[in-house]
């Protein structure tokens, strides 16, 4: 007997040859991984933060304006 809103599924049997380890898999992907950034150059990186205050300013200021015009 079939549940409604039950999704028939089928299984594949792979030959062991095709399958790759988990520890296999990591040590090719290893040279294209790249390490994440330090914490500190993240948060000292002044063109993101630069770029950010901008944004923020802009926004703030296009809001004064609305607010301005609605008054």
């Amino acid at each position: 007997m079939r549940r409604a809103g039950a999704v028939e599924a089928e299984l594949t049997k792979l030959d062991p040859a095709d399958v790759t380890a988990t520890a296999d898999t990591g040590q090719k992907l290893k040279p294209l991984i790249e390490p994440p950034r330090s914490f500190d150059e993240t948060v000292l990186d002044t063109s993101s933060a630069r770029n950010r205050a901008l944004r923020v300013a802009e926004v703030s200021s296009r809001r004064e304006a609305e607010y301005s015009q609605s008054a």
